[in-house]
């Protein structure tokens, strides 16, 4: 049985600890569609609509409300802002896992002492996770840039590869969630959490729209928050050009031609149906 009732009340609380967080949303209208349990994942996020695949409502507001998250967070790490090498996968699902559990304790509206203890117990169960995952799998496949110093590079055609992109076993893995989160979780946990989360949302301002390498966090946003300097926007501005892509950015994501409809017969053409549905959220 859909819990749609549950789903109506999580979605203005997340929305709005997403908000609080980062600022306004990227994108001017959000639909959500709930997606039938052999989806092939439970939950996507694409400009203005998020798939969530029904199998999560029977799991209550911790479940339902963290999938939620999750995926309004990749308005602005994988839709916002892209990897401008998608091997660089874990710089929007990283992120994404960050973000997810600092929205939910906004969501839930938590002490601060018990939203410590959720993301303490979330980070030992991660943690766990990545240590089966890095003891069970090739070395290779455990590296958040595979690519290393030709990260980014393109043939003179234009074109790039993913690099084990037809590799059965990385499909299933979530190495790059993981390590991407405890990268930016030691980060956070380095500074005080008002300049931690005031020059996040000065870099998704100033790389909106834009397709980037992982260089630009280095170069800017990590030694700013390692060092604890004021949250101005003096490194964001000298990041070199080459490191930022606006060529084949994301621009037809925001293209309002791009209608709800096309979006669903691309994504998920089997649920085309439960389109109705959808809009009286």
């Amino acid at each position: 049985m859909w819990n749609i009732p549950l789903l109506l009340r999580l979605i203005p609380r997340c929305l709005s600890a997403a908000h609080a967080t980062l600022g306004t949303h990227p994108f001017s209208r959000l639909d959500v569609l709930v997606v039938p349990s052999n989806f092939s994942s439970l939950g996507m996020d694409s400009p203005h609509i998020i798939f969530l695949s029904q199998s999560i409502l029977p799991g209550g507001s911790s479940l339902c409300g963290t999938r939620l998250c999750h995926e309004i967070a990749h308005a602005w790490f994988g839709l916002a802002i892209g990897a401008r090498d998608w091997t660089e996968e874990w710089i929007s699902e990283g992120f994404a896992t960050h973000l997810e559990d600092v929205f939910w304790s906004f969501a839930q509206q938590l002490p601060c002492n018990e939203a410590r203890e959720q993301e303490e117990l979330k980070a030992l169960l991660r943690w766990r996770r990545l240590r089966d995952e890095v003891l069970n799998s090739e070395k290779e496949l455990q590296v958040l840039r595979p690519n290393r110093e030709n990260t980014g590079e393109v043939s003179e055609s234009g074109a790039s590869v993913i690099k084990h992109g037809l590799n059965a076993e990385k499909i299933f893995m979530q190495v790059h969630y993981l390590k991407g989160y405890f990268l930016l979780r030691s980060l956070a946990s380095r500074v005080c959490e008002d300049t931690y989360f005031a020059f996040l949302r000065k870099f998704v301002q100033r790389f909106h729209g834009e397709l980037i390498l992982s260089q630009v966090l280095h170069l800017c946003l990590f030694p700013n928050l390692l060092k604890n300097r004021p949250c101005d926007l003096e490194g964001i501005d000298g990041v070199h050009p080459s490191l930022v892509s606006q060529d084949g950015n994301l621009g037809v994501l925001l293209d309002p031609l791009l209608h709800l409809e096309h979006q669903v017969l691309a994504v998920a053409r089997s649920t085309f149906h439960q389109l109705d549905q959808v809009r009286r959220l």
